[in-house]
């Protein structure tokens, strides 16, 4: 997986509420 694509991923679990 690319950071870019781990990138994305994290925002929209931020976005959910799901943050670490």
């Amino acid at each position: 997986m690319s950071r870019i694509e781990a990138l994305k991923l994290w925002s929209e679990l931020r976005q959910k509420g799901w943050q670490a």
